[in-house]
């Protein structure tokens, strides 16, 4: 595969929709029973619309996002900041730009940055990877 190149565009990704099985399963395996992921009529009290996604379930799921665009990647840094809830039932346009490439001991070091939107265009999720690629 070729180097990206500051500027690239990643394919536009779907990730989810985030039902209500995904929310429980990921609150067993996780340990994270925040009612706000479980309880709906929780979730409306504290002025949430509904149950909301957790936000390490959405980041897990933008990452396969990125490993999909490049499976030869070698994730070595991966954050990001919700700046609007995920509402169960809802599904993420994940949008990625290569930010910057640098090239070093045979690798390049590739900074993405990723934005996934609600369907209504809220921006839920502004996201940064760090990548190696063997080169």
């Amino acid at each position: 595969m070729t180097t990206p190149v500051p500027g690239e565009r990643l394919p536009v990704s779907t990730v989810g929709p985030f039902d209500a099985d995904a929310l429980d399963a990921y609150a067993a395996a996780s340990g994270d029973h925040n009612p706000v992921h479980l309880d709906a009529a929780f979730a409306r009290s504290v002025g949430l619309t509904d149950r909301v996604a957790h936000g390490m379930l959405v980041m897990g799921r933008v990452g396969r996002a990125l490993a999909a665009w490049r499976p030869d990647a070698v994730v070595e840094r991966f954050e990001g900041r919700f700046t609007h809830p995920v509402p169960i039932g809802a599904a993420l346009a994940v949008d990625g730009r290569v930010a910057s490439v640098e090239a070093r001991d045979g690798h390049a070091r590739v900074l993405v940055r990723l934005v996934g939107k609600l369907p209504d265009g809220k921006i839920a999720l502004m996201a940064g990877a760090s990548v190696r690629l063997d080169t």
